[in-house]
Formats: C-alpha cells, sequence, structure tokens
C-alpha cells in the first residue's frame, strides 16, 4: 500500500510540474528569483501588477508600466535558462525512471504471471486479488484445517513443482495467543509440523520463502460409530425371516451359507467405510451418516475390522471388530428326559414317557414310534405321535406320552421300545432317532417279588449297619476302658483322635440308616401301585420305615453328640461321655433288632401274599391257553403238525413256549412254598406243597406242553382245564392261612380312615391320568387309534366312579356324600363325552374338576384324622408321604378315628398318591379275565361219540363255537 502511495505521489507531481506549474506565471516567477533575485523580483512584480489590471484595480501609470515590462522582456533574454531549470536534476530522475522500466520489462519477460499479478494488485487495490510469489504450495486454495481434538496432529504443505523458489525451512506460526512457533525443514518437497495436543479453535500463519498465508484449524473428535447392526438373510431351505442382530463389538452366530448386511450409523458424515479380513476386503463410500455394505455367503467362521473415514479424513482409534461364527445346521438332539422311570412298568400303569427334542435352527417335525414284542416276536409297530412345525418355529419341544399298557393290549412280560424321531429343514437329511426306551411290561405277582426282593436288600443293608453299630460300640468300650484306666487329667492327642475317629463312624452309620429309610420310602412308594400291597402292609412297612428314621436321627445322633463332647473334655468327663455314648448305641442297637424282627415278619407275610397271587397267574394263563386253544381248533383239529398252516403253526409254537414257561414257574413256586412252610411251619403251605408234589407239577405241565406241539388238542385242553383248577384250589388254600377282609360300614368313633384315604389318593391319581391321555388326544399330532383310546377312556372312568362309589358306601358319612355326589357327576360326563370320542375342553374341565373334588375329599379326612395341612400341602401327597404322617401321629400319641366333617381346607391337585382299595374292582376287571362256566353234564347225550375223557373238553370247544 506504501509503494502504491509513493506511486501516486510521483504521477502527481509529474502532471502538477509539467502541466499545472509550467502555466502559472507566478511559479515561474519565483523558479527565476533562486536563481536571480534582482531580475525575479522585478518579473514577479511585473506578472503581480499585470494580475492586478486584469482585475480593474491599478494604481500605477501605464507608461511606467510598460516601460518596465520592455525593459524585463530584455534582460529575460539575457537570463541562462538552464541555471533556473537544471538538466542535471531531471536526468538521474529520468536515468532511474529508465533503469526501473527496463527492470521491469526484464521482470516480466521472467515472471510475467507474478508482474500481471503485481499490476492487478496496485491497479485495483482494493480488490481481493491473491498475492502472487515465488514459492508455490499445492493447494493453496485451502484455507482451512481440521485436527483431532487434544491429539497431537501432523499438517504438511508441499511445494508445488512449478514453484521458482523453494526454501530449505518453513515457519509455522499460531497467530492468536503465540502458543507455538513451528519451523519445519524441507524434506523431499514437503514441510511436515507437528501440532501440539489442542482443545480449542485456532489459528496460524504459514511463511515459505516470500509466501505467507493464515489458516483456520478446527479441532474436532473422532468419529464413531453409534449403531452397528447385521441384518441376517438365512438360507432359504430354513424359511427364516430375516433377522437383525446387534454387531457392535458383538459376536453374532449365524448358519452355513447366510448372507450378511451391515447397517451403521455414525455420528458424522462418512467418506469411506472398510470391511477387511485376512484374505479380503470391503468397501463402500456413503457420503452420509448411514451406510449399508453388503458381504458375501458366510461359509467358514469371520474376524472382520471395520474402518471409518469422516469427510474430515479421520478415522476410529481402533477398529470394530466383528465376529462372524459360521454355525453349522447340526442334526436334531433326541434324548430321553433324565427323570423319566425307565423301570418295568405295571399293567395298569400310566406312565409319562417324555423325550426332550431340539434343534439349533427349528425342527420341522418330529415322531413317536412304538414297538411292541411278545417274546421274541414283534407284534405291532406303529407310530403314537408325529407333530409338524411348519407353521411355527420351534427350537426346544418336549415330546410325552402318557403311556398305558391297557391302551395297547400289553400282557405280563411284553417288551415295548419307544423311540422318538425328530427332522429339521437341511435338505435330504435322514431322521435323528433316539435311543430307544425299552420297557419291561410287569404283571403284579412279578412286581410284587420284584418289590420283595428290593425291600430284602433294604434290610440286609440295615443289618449291616446293626453289626456295624455292635462293632462302633465296641471299640467305643474299648476306648472308654483305655481312658479310665489313664493317669493323666486330659486327653492325649492319641485318644482324641480315637475319639474323633469313633464319632465320625458313628455319624457315617445314622446317615447310612437314613438314607437305608429313604430308600425304603421310595420301594413302598413303588409298592403301592401294585393292589397285592394292601392298606395294613403298606402302613406296617411305613412304621418300621419310621422307627428307623428314628433311630438314625435319635439314639444314633445322641451317642454321636456325646462322642464329640468326649473328645474334647478332660479324661475323667470324657470317660463318663462315652459311656452314656454306649448307653444310646445299645438303644439303637435293640432298636435296629426290634425292626429288622418286624421287617422279617412282614416280608413272611408278603411272600405268603406273593406266592397265593403267583398261583393265581398260573391259573390265569392256564385258562388265556384254553381258550386260545379253542379258539383255533376248528381250523387245527385232527390235522398233523405238518400239515398247519404258518399262522396256526405259530400259534401253537407260541402257546408251547407259554406253557413251558408256566412249567417253570410252577416248579420254583413248588419249591418256593415248600421253603416258605419249612420256615414258618404253617399247615395250609405244607399241604399246598404235598399236593403240587404229588401232583408231579413240573412233568405235567411239560407233558401239556408237548401234546400242544404236537397238537393233540382235547389231550391238551383236558389238561389245561385241569391244572387250571389246580392252581384255584392250592390259591385258595394259602389264602384260607391269612384272611383278611374289609371292615366296611364302619362309622363314628373309631373308625380309621387310613384305607379310604389311600383309594382317594389312587382314585385322584387315576383321575390325573385320564386327564392327561385325554388332552394327548385332543392333539392334532396323535396318530393313534383314538377310538380304541376313547373306549378304553371311558372304561377307566367307568371303573373309577364305581370305586368312588364303594368308597363312598364303605366311609358312609352324611356330610361327605355332596362332595361324593358332585365327582360322580363330573365322571358321569367325561364318561359320556369320551364314548362320544370327545376330546375337548369340556371334557377336560369335567375331568379336572371331578380330581379337584377328590383332593377336596382328601383334605377333609385328613383334617378329621388330625393331619389336615391345608390343600396347597396336600396337593402332591404320595401314598408314602401320607402313611409317614400316620406313624408321626402314632408316635406323638394322637388318637385316630375322629369322624371326618367338612373344614376350610379345599382346593384341588394335579396329583396323587398310589395305593388304594379300588384295585380290588380294577384286578377283577383289567387283570382277571371272566370265567366261562363249565358246560352241564347233560351235553354229553348230544355228541354220543366221543369218550368220555374227552367229553368236557368238547363241551367247552362247541360252547366257544356258540359263542
Amino acid at each position: 500500500f506504501s509503494g502504491l502511495l509513493s506511486a501516486l505521489w510521483a504521477v502527481f507531481n509529474v502532471i502538477l510540474h509539467s502541466f499545472y506549474y509550467t502555466r502559472k506565471l507566478t511559479w515561474l516567477s519565483k523558479r527565476v528569483r533562486k536563481v536571480y533575485r534582482a531580475e525575479g523580483e522585478r518579473l514577479l512584480g511585473i506578472i503581480e501588477i499585470t494580475e492586478q489590471e486584469k482585475m480593474g484595480h491599478h494604481t500605477f501609470s501605464a507608461q511606467i508600466f510598460e516601460a518596465a515590462q520592455h525593459k524585463m522582456a530584455q534582460e529575460i533574454n539575457s537570463l541562462q535558462v538552464g541555471k533556473i531549470f537544471s538538466w542535471k536534476k531531471v536526468r538521474v530522475p529520468t536515468v532511474s525512471a529508465v533503469v526501473i522500466l527496463l527492470l521491469i520489462l526484464l521482470a516480466y519477460a521472467s515472471f510475467p504471471g507474478l508482474t500481471q499479478n503485481t499490476f492487478k494488485r496496485w491497479s485495483v487495490p482494493f480488490a481481493s486479488v491473491e498475492r502472487a510469489t515465488l514459492t508455490e504450495i499445492l493447494n493453496d486454495e485451502t484455507k482451512s484445517f481440521n485436527v483431532l481434538k487434544n491429539e497431537s496432529n501432523t499438517i504438511r504443505f508441499s511445494l508445488a513443482a512449478s514453484s521458482r523458489r523453494k526454501p530449505n525451512y518453513a515457519e509455522l506460526i499460531q497467530s492468536n495467543e503465540a502458543k507455538f512457533h513451528l519451523v519445519s525443514t524441507l524434506n523431499g518437497g514437503i514441510y511436515e509440523f507437528n501440532i501440539p495436543p489442542q482443545s480449542e479453535d485456532f489459528s496460524f500463519e504459514l511463511i515459505v520463502g516470500d509466501y505467507r498465508k493464515e489458516f483456520s484449524v478446527q479441532s474436532v473428535n473422532r468419529p464413531r460409530l453409534e449403531v452397528l447392526s447385521s441384518m441376517v438373510k438365512f438360507p432359504e431351505y430354513l424359511s427364516l425371516i430375516p433377522q437383525k442382530l446387534d454387531s457392535l463389538d458383538n459376536q453374532i452366530e449365524v448358519p452355513e451359507n447366510s448372507e450378511i448386511t451391515f447397517q451403521g450409523k455414525a455420528n458424522r458424515k462418512l467418506s469411506q467405510i472398510l470391511i477387511t479380513d485376512s484374505t479380503s476386503r470391503y468397501a463402500v463410500n456413503p457420503s452420509s451418516k448411514d451406510f449399508v455394505l453388503k458381504l458375501p455367503k458366510i461359509k467358514e467362521d469371520k474376524r472382520y475390522l471395520l474402518h471409518i473415514i469422516d469427510h474430515f479424513g479421520f478415522s476410529q482409534r481402533e477398529p470394530v471388530n466383528v465376529f462372524l461364527k459360521m454355525q453349522k445346521d447340526l442334526p436334531p438332539v433326541v434324548n430321553l428326559d433324565p427323570l423319566i422311570d425307565t423301570s418295568p412298568v405295571l399293567l395298569f400303569e400310566t406312565r409319562k414317557i417324555s423325550f426332550r427334542i431340539k434343534d439349533d435352527f427349528g425342527l420341522k417335525e418330529c415322531s413317536l414310534i412304538c414297538n411292541i414284542f411278545r417274546g421274541e416276536k414283534k407284534i405291532k409297530g406303529l407310530e403314537i405321535i408325529r407333530e409338524n412345525f411348519s407353521e411355527i418355529e420351534e427350537k426346544n419341544f418336549e415330546l410325552s406320552l402318557p403311556f398305558d399298557p391297557s391302551l395297547f393290549s400289553l400282557e405280563d412280560g411284553d417288551v415295548v421300545t419307544l423311540i422318538a424321531s425328530a427332522v429339521d429343514y437341511f435338505p435330504l437329511r435322514q431322521p435323528t432317532l433316539s435311543k430307544p426306551l425299552k420297557l419291561q411290561i410287569i404283571g403284579p405277582e412279578k412286581h410284587a417279588e420284584m418289590i420283595r426282593n428290593r425291600i430284602d436288600g433294604v434290610i440286609a443293608e440295615i443289618a449291616e449297619i446293626a453289626r456295624n453299630q455292635e462293632a462302633v460300640q465296641f471299640e467305643t468300650l474299648s476306648a472308654e476302658e483305655n481312658v479310665r484306666k489313664s493317669t493323666e487329667q486330659q486327653l492325649n492327642s492319641k485318644e482324641s483322635v480315637e475319639i474323633n475317629n469313633l464319632k465320625n463312624d458313628q455319624s457315617d452309620l445314622a446317615k447310612r440308616l437314613n438314607s437305608s429309610a429313604r430308600n425304603g420310602s421310595d420301594i413302598i412308594n413303588e409298592a403301592s401301585k401294585n393292589p397285592i400291597f394292601d392298606p395294613e402292609t403298606l402302613k406296617d412297612f411305613a412304621s418300621s420305615l419310621s422307627e428307623i428314621k428314628e433311630t438314625s436321627s435319635g439314639s444314633m445322633r445322641e451317642s454321636e453328640n456325646k462322642l464329640s463332647a468326649a473328645a474334647t473334655s478332660n479324661s475323667s468327663e470324657a470317660s463318663q461321655s462315652m459311656m452314656q455314648s454306649v448307653e444310646s448305641q445299645e438303644r439303637a442297637l435293640e432298636e435296629l433288632r426290634k425292626v429288622l424282627a418286624k421287617f422279617s415278619e412282614q416280608l413272611d407275610r408278603l411272600e405268603a401274599r406273593t406266592l397265593a397271587q403267583r398261583l393265581k397267574k398260573l391259573e390265569k394263563t392256564e385258562k388265556k391257553l384254553s381258550m386260545k386253544l379253542v379258539s383255533i381248533m376248528p381250523s387245527s383239529v385232527g390235522k398233523l403238525p405238518s400239515q398247519l398252516d404258518n399262522q396256526n403253526l405259530s400259534s401253537f409254537y407260541e402257546m408251547e413256549k407259554t406253557q413251558t414257561q408256566v412249567s417253570a414257574d410252577a416248579d420254583e413256586v413248588k419249591k418256593e412254598i415248600s421253603r416258605y412252610h419249612e420256615r414258618t411251619q404253617k399247615a395250609q403251605y405244607g399241604k399246598v406243597s404235598q399236593l403240587m408234589e404229588e401232583a408231579k407239577v413240573k412233568k405235567g405241565l411239560s407233558d401239556v406242553a408237548l401234546r400242544i406241539k404236537k397238537n393233540i388238542s382235547f389231550q391238551a385242553l383236558e389238561n389245561l382245564d385241569y391244572w387250571e383248577s389246580s392252581f384255584e384250589e392250592w390259591s385258595k388254600l394259602l389264602d384260607q392261612e391269612s384272611p383278611g377282609g374289609d371292615s366296611q360300614g364302619e362309622s363314628g368313633e373309631g373308625k380309621d380312615m387310613t384305607e379310604y384315604i389311600l383309594s382317594l389318593l389312587k382314585m385322584r391319581k387315576i383321575q390325573s391320568d385320564i386327564l392327561f391321555k385325554t388332552k394327548t388326544l385332543d392333539q392334532e399330532s396323535f396318530r393313534g387309534n383314538k377310538e380304541v383310546w376313547s373306549l378304553s377312556l371311558k372304561d377307566q372312568q367307568d371303573t373309577l366312579m364305581i370305586d368312588l362309589t364303594d368308597t363312598q358306601i364303605s366311609i358312609a358319612e352324611e356330610a361327605l356324600n355332596p362332595l361324593f355326589d358332585d365327582a360322580h357327576m363330573e365322571m358321569s360326563k367325561s364318561s359320556d363325552q369320551l364314548s362320544k370320542q370327545t376330546f375337548d375342553e369340556e371334557t377336560q374341565a369335567a375331568q379336572k374338576e371331578s380330581k379337584d373334588i377328590i383332593s377336596d375329599l382328601i383334605n377333609l379326612l385328613l383334617e378329621g384324622q388330625g393331619q389336615g395341612q391345608g390343600s396347597k400341602d396336600n396337593e402332591s401327597l404320595t401314598a408314602m408321604e401320607f402313611l409317614m404322617m400316620q406313624m408321626g401321629k402314632e408316635a406323638a400319641g394322637t388318637g385316630q378315628g375322629n369322624s371326618p366333617v367338612p373344614g376350610n381346607t379345599g382346593g384341588g391337585s394335579s396329583q396323587g398318591g398310589s395305593v388304594d382299595q379300588v384295585t380290588k374292582s380294577l384286578r377283577g376287571s383289567t387283570l382277571t379275565p371272566p370265567k366261562n362256566d363249565s358246560s352241564s353234564k347233560g351235553s354229553s347225550s348230544v355228541t354220543p361219540s366221543i369218550a368220555p375223557e374227552f367229553q368236557e373238553a368238547m363241551e367247552k370247544y362247541f360252547k366257544a363255537i356258540e359263542d
């Protein structure tokens, strides 16, 4: 700007002196006066007079003025103009001007752009014309920078290739508060400045040679991802809708061949998104805060690094890690519920069978297949349940079945295998099968024998504990004697250790005894399912188990506490405590001896009852064989075995095999009856043993099997009838040895409600099972024979109604009759619905209501027995728990037999106990086929040609044909 002013001043003076002053006579006169003073004064005076004359104010003589002018003109001609206007003064500026002009022309020739820029800036001083310099910086149009807040940053400036000057140094000066002054050396055409951390915006001036420019700087934070999600498109075969998953620093699992699309949002506009892994990279340029990036199908585990770059060119401090775990579509897993009881199933028991099925991406369908084997032959295979999940996504499923042997017409000795299968959506994958669940069907006689053997094992364990208790008692006496004879007042370390060991042994014995009692309780609870175990038998065993628990928690624990006190006492007190411990041990031994004696008597009674039942079972088997033989005689009589067709031949083979087994079982029963007689000397058992010996049981029954094999049907039929009647007679003789019966109709004070409560517990369990089976029938997935199941459930419901009525009559309490009537009405509704094969909510509601009413009856009877605990506590009461409650009440001296009256306890239950009186009717309707009366002797006249020894067999044969 100063140069511009100087130039203007110079031009102004040139114009002023060249055009203005040269026309001013006064100025010229003064210039003359400076050299020629006298002449100049006279010339100045003449000029002033002349100007006054022009203004009309002259006062001088005209002649004199003209003379003066004439004289002045002569003098001027004699003056030396060169002295007045010296050319030396003009020559230096002129030469300078010429030199400057030449320099300007040279500069223009050398730097035309720079010269033009200078001219423009001088000519238009107030226009925003950038100053051109010899030093040129790339991207000179940039006016501002962005740096990361509170971080060290690097700013680089590059010299342009066309730069005429390349200074070795550059300076960067913060202009606002002069906080830093940075100097950078030229390195490869680049000046690099390391800016210290800044928290606020600032500006700086860059000086590079003749280049000067000011820049503004904005401090910004690093960009960050606010949202990152993965849109997973599953393989088509899964038929799953796409799923959106949060992927911000997370691991996500996706099926193989899934398509992943990343969707994200940053806190500011982005210029680039880059995703890399070990082998590939993918990039997009979103130019916005939001971005979408699609990846190829996932075929293996991937670890992606997601880099974001904002429009400032900054990235995150660390890339985002995204772990994609490729999850193979594994086959479904099908396992049996680990809590399922796999022990033999009673013929009239209902057991819940559950399989747990799960799949990683969803099940397509599952099914339950049942195979039934009789002997070595598979007699039936059927699919019971098939569940389809095409409309719902199901990853975990419980496949349940109320398994009731009666619904499948099973017999004692049959074997059932249940196999669950599951299929997922993976193409062409074969079904996954569970391990076969093998269930042995067992009749009440074998079940009772199994229970007896298990109880025998518990007794053996208790006897072993008693022997160990005797050993501990002996060791305690020995240790006490040593302590008593010791002269030391305090126990030494050896004595203390010995006493502590005795205490630990005593504690272990108490725990073992308590464990044995728990095992016994489980066995009795299992026994309560079997009608052979009547309430009195169950009560006796429960009483013995209760005494065992009392011994464990009483005498044995007392002995343990005394030994514990002895271990920390002085010698005298220790001796006394140990003797007290010995007394407690003696009481425990005495209690165990009494319990073992009671167990022995109870087992004898149980064995006696079991032997009679086993004879009855043999009787039923012979009767069944007789009926089967009669049914096939029309197509087999008179033929040799080689002439029989395959169906009859197979039937004869099965009957022969069954009869051979009867022979072996009967011989075993005979031996056991003989041993029982030798041990108990009961007369009836001796008599039956003698009769069986005289009848040559094993040989006689084996001969029948041989006749069946040879198709000597009439002789075999007569022999079967003989053995049927013999087994019936022998079982009645054994029943006479230990007669028992029900004392029905008692009322008022002194009535023991134990048997009735047990009956109601069993009824509640049966009603709950009927409800479970009805729900199964109501499912669309059920594939069994609904008609057969419906008729069977109706029969069970009808039988339960009869049993409920019998119990109502036996209790004979007027206050309870309305509840009994309501339960009977709901059961009747259920039976009517089942007869129509209707399994809807109405049917289930009637069944549930009847079950709840039975629960109310149980609660009321418990209150009448002084054991009411509220409906909630009694909802899942089992027979064994009830019997243990009875034992506890008797131990506390509480009397039985309070007449039950309605109380405030109500509500229902979903589970029940096990044993009841109604099994007598169940045994009659389910286990024992109805006996056909023998035809009268008079029918012999119709068939006079038949030999007398075959007459009775033929009568049965013809009667079967007529039926």
